[in-house]
């Protein structure tokens, strides 16, 4: 149980350091999907209020 639980905790940290280290990129990445999402939505609503 205790190799078991090390390997976890070890998990837990590395995870930490990887998503502290990635935030930025993270958020450049939802931003990006955001405004592409927000983009096509855009696009949708003028197609439909043209038609």
């Amino acid at each position: 149980m205790l190799n078991y639980e090390s390997i976890a905790i070890r998990c837990l940290v590395m995870n930490r350091i990887n998503s502290t280290s990635l935030d930025p990129v993270r958020a450049i990445t939802w931003f990006v999907v955001f405004g592409i999402s927000l983009l096509l939505f855009l696009g949708a609503v003028s197609l439909l209020v043209h038609v």
